[in-house]
């Protein structure tokens, strides 16, 4: 997860970077399922197609609420740092 002014996003990130991101995880089916829509994305952008920007997850209040939440649940959550990210 990471907070900006836009919102919070889901992000992933190596084991070396779990440290720059709001409740680092190991990767979920679901995430590997984004994770492979991103890299089509990125492809396609690449090859001159347009697409919509990424949506935040959440925005204003419920973004910082979220982000409460996750903080909450890392606390209890410690990373592996040599797990699959």
């Amino acid at each position: 997860l990471l907070h900006l002014a836009a919102g919070a996003f889901l992000v992933f990130t190596c084991a070396h970077h779990t440290s720059e991101v709001i409740a680092a995880r190991p990767l979920l089916d679901r995430d590997r399922a984004e994770l492979a829509r991103r890299r089509d994305r990125a492809a396609s952008v690449r090859a001159g197609h347009r697409h919509p920007p990424v949506e935040p997850l959440k925005v204003g209040t419920a973004a910082r609420r979220l982000v409460e939440e996750a903080q909450g649940w890392a606390i209890t959550h410690p990373v592996d740092q040599t797990a699959e990210r």
